[in-house]
């Protein structure tokens, strides 16, 4: 089950959802975690759409999802093309110090 928690990227600390588990091909896939990252590529679909997000218009198509909490193919494409387009920017994934504050 996803769980709020204080996240820390590189000094600054916010307030987000974690998942429990794994989500994706192989994973865990348990359905809470599931409708958490299903509704962020629903935010993400919703929020690129403008025109300062210009750039990843054609990244967007792909997360137009329906959160239900079953994992599908569609949920899975959009894990996959996420993964491949932010892993090589710098600071998103593996550059930057996280620290998760549970409350």
């Amino acid at each position: 089950m996803p769980r709020r928690d204080q996240i820390s990227i590189d000094g600054n600390t916010e307030y987000g959802l974690n998942v429990f588990d794994t989500v994706g091909v192989g994973g865990t896939n348990n359905p809470g975690d599931v409708l958490v990252i299903q509704a962020m590529f629903r935010y993400l679909y919703e929020l690129w759409a403008k025109p300062e997000y210009a750039a990843l218009h054609s990244l967007r198509s792909g997360f137009l999802l329906h959160p239900d909490g079953s994992i599908n193919q569609k949920t899975n494409n959009a894990i996959r093309s996420f993964q491949r387009f932010f892993a090589s920017q710098v600071g998103i994934f593996g550059f930057c110090k996280r620290e998760i504050v549970k409350e």
